[in-house]
C-alpha cells in the first residue's frame, strides 16, 4: 500500500513538473494556447478589451507581469491577446520598439533580430523557418518588411502543435513606435 501511495505520487508530480515544463518550452513561463482567460489576466497587468466581433471572439490587451514575457524578460509593451471562445487562441509583442527608419536603425534592427533568434533558438531547443528579405530599397524597411510582397524578417519555430515567431513590423498608425521586433505564439493546426 505504502509503495503504491508513493508511486501514485510520483507519477503525479511528474505530470506536474512535465506540464510546466512544456509551458516554458515555448519561451513563455505560464501562458499558453487553450488557456482560460481568468488564466490569462492573471499573469497581465491592465487587461483590456479592445476589439470584439461577438461575445465568443475578443481582443484584449495587457502587458505581462514581471517574468511573464518571453524567455522570462520583462515586457517592454503591452501584448495583444485573440480570445476565442473564453480561451486564448494566439498573441504577441514587442521585444524592442524603433523610433525611426534611418539606416543605423534598420541595421540595429536587423542585428537585433539575429541576436533575438539566436537566444531564441538556444533557449527552444528548436530550429526556427527562418526568413530574411527585403526586395524594395525604395520602400521604408518597416513598411516594407510588413508586407510578405515585399519583405520579411521572421524566424518560425514549430514546437509540437504550437508555433511561436519573431518578427519585424511596422509600428501602429499614429504611434512614435515606426517599427518595433515581436514575439508571438499561435497554434499550427
Amino acid at each position: 500500500m505504502k509503495k503504491t501511495l508513493m508511486h501514485t505520487a510520483l507519477v503525479f508530480t511528474s505530470i506536474a513538473f512535465a506540464s510546466s515544463a512544456l509551458a516554458g518550452y515555448t519561451g513563455f513561463k505560464t501562458m499558453a494556447i487553450g488557456d482560460p482567460i481568468t488564466a490569462v489576466t492573471a499573469v497581465n497587468d491592465g487587461m483590456e478589451k479592445y476589439d470584439w466581433r461577438t461575445d465568443n471572439d475578443q481582443d484584449f490587451r495587457g502587458t505581462p507581469k514581471l517574468g511573464e514575457g518571453f524567455l522570462g524578460l520583462p515586457a517592454i509593451g503591452p501584448y495583444d491577446y485573440a480570445i476565442y471562445y473564453q480561451k486564448l487562441s494566439s498573441f504577441g509583442g514587442p521585444l524592442v520598439e524603433y523610433k525611426n527608419s534611418s539606416p543605423s536603425t534598420v541595421k540595429q534592427a536587423k542585428a537585433d533580430f539575429r541576436a533575438w533568434v539566436e537566444k531564441a533558438t538556444k533557449a527552444l531547443g528548436v530550429k526556427p523557418e527562418l526568413t530574411e528579405y527585403n526586395k524594395d530599397n525604395n520602400e521604408p524597411f518597416f513598411e516594407c518588411v510588413t508586407s510578405n510582397l515585399c519583405g520579411s524578417y521572421s524566424a518560425n519555430y514549430h514546437i509540437g502543435d504550437r508555433e511561436v515567431s519573431l518578427w519585424l513590423m511596422r509600428g501602429d498608425e499614429g504611434s512614435s513606435v515606426v517599427g518595433s521586433l515581436r514575439v508571438g505564439m499561435s497554434n499550427i493546426k
